[in-house]
């Protein structure tokens, strides 16, 4: 069933599942046409402005904001969130307590890809506003899935399941039909939380890419400018 989290919404066992079982599966179909290669192919050679890097991002950011202005309430787009309380929509007083760290740094980055890509657009006649570019691009980080399973794409019914880094679930794709599927990869309780790996996630990337930290996280790391650390250790000592 669908559930309501801090975050939004995830999806969460009815009843017990198997090991092996599919728990959610996508059709081809719904998730070929939102792939970064559908929208690279629909937007040709409109996005010739920007590097092969950040052309496959815009292009399916492009896609979903398109989507979301054109299509009925029932549509994929509009199952997305309104906004996205990613780091770089926050306002200079909540930046401020993140001065010194490397999520600032990646913050303020980002904040001058966003106006650097409405340029870019605007250039070649895209009339998209920040807002809704940032929003646009904030749904590519949160929701677009890239794997060796999926191609980097939005996957409408997949994308629901939360992160955990020990997750209950994990991708599959069926080679006859290219279906993409989520499979429970341990026995499944009712009531517990569908969870996918979205990787070895630092708070710092998921608080950026996410919006989201995590207590006690295995991953997390503090990164420190070379020679910060070491100028503390005896020279004869091994780290």
């Amino acid at each position: 069933w669908l559930a309501a989290t801090d975050v939004g919404v995830t999806l969460a066992a009815s009843s017990a599942i198997k090991k092996a079982t599919r728990v959610v599966t996508t059709p081809l179909k719904s998730w070929a046409t939102r792939s970064s290669a559908f929208a690279l192919d629909v937007a040709g050679r409109a996005l010739d402005g920007f590097d092969a890097k950040a052309k496959p991002t815009v292009a399916l950011a492009l896609h979903a904001l398109n989507e979301r202005r054109q299509t009925s309430d029932a549509s994929y787009a509009a199952s997305m969130p309104a906004d996205m309380d990613l780091v770089d929509s926050w306002d200079a007083a909540r930046i401020a307590t993140l001065r010194g760290t490397s999520t600032s740094t990646a913050a303020a980055n980002r904040a001058c890809f966003i106006e650097e890509a409405r340029a870019t657009l605007a250039a070649t006649s895209f009339d998209v506003s920040l807002s809704d570019l940032s929003w646009a691009l904030s749904m590519v980080s949160s929701r677009a899935v890239r794997s060796e399973v999926v191609p980097y794409a939005f996957v409408p019914g997949c994308d629901l399941l939360d992160h955990a880094p020990e997750p209950n679930c994990a991708f599959g794709r069926d080679d006859a039909s290219g279906d993409v599927f989520c499979f429970a990869i341990r026995d499944i309780s009712g009531g517990e939380s569908l969870t996918l790996s979205y990787g070895a996630l630092s708070n710092d990337r998921s608080l950026r890419m996410y919006g989201f930290t995590m207590d006690g996280n295995p991953n997390d790391v503090r990164v420190m400018a070379n020679g910060a650390w070491t100028a503390t250790l005896d020279p004869k000592t091994s780290p």
